[in-house]
């Protein structure tokens, strides 16, 4: 299992749930996940499509520099 980097919720292994998850909770205007998101991601609001693809870089990215966060 996956979990949130910031409310550690439990989602299943892929970049696409995890993104759907910020997705929501960006549209609810949730100020910890969109730090993480200003700080990780990116400061602009991105559509739900270009949200997955910027997770699947960072994550590539992260894993890459090992023990960042875990890998997916």
């Amino acid at each position: 299992m996956t979990r949130c980097p910031v409310c550690m919720v439990q989602l299943n292994d892929t970049i696409a749930r995890l993104s759907d998850h910020f997705y929501a909770l960006q549209l609810k205007n949730d100020a910890d996940h969109i730090m993480w998101l200003n700080r990780y991601i990116g400061k602009q609001r991105f559509g739900q499509d270009e949200l997955e693809l910027k997770f699947e870089k960072f994550f590539r990215t992260a894993s890459l520099k090992k023990g960042l966060f875990p890998t997916l």
